[in-house]
């Protein structure tokens, strides 16, 4: 049910968009915001270029609950993969913050 309703709203999200009532950051600041508080942080971690492994150490989670979050954070963007995702937040949030140490 609730993918349904995600697939609904992104292809409003779209409709707007070409018929340009909406602008593309908008958009995107509208489904990052969309996600949990969680979820949002993961995705931070995501757009500096951190591993799942090195997100687990940053956030003191389990391998499992940071991988069940990008699954959802790519299904609430509508995404193929954790890049589009991170491009998401940084056309809808601005520039990032942080960028990610070198080893």
């Amino acid at each position: 049910m609730l993918g349904r309703v995600i697939q609904v709203l992104v292809a409003a999200d779209e409709a707007l968009l070409r018929a340009g009532i909406l602008d593309t950051s908008a958009v995107a600041r509208g489904r990052v915001g969309a996600l949990t508080g969680a979820g949002r942080e993961v995705l931070r971690h995501v757009g500096t270029g951190l591993s799942n492994a090195e997100i687990v150490a940053r956030l003191d989670l389990g391998a499992g609950t940071v991988k069940a979050h990008i699954g959802r954070i790519r299904t609430k963007l509508d995404c193929a993969n954790r890049a589009q995702a991170a491009a998401t937040l940084a056309h809808g949030a601005g520039p990032r913050t942080e960028t990610r140490e070198a080893p």
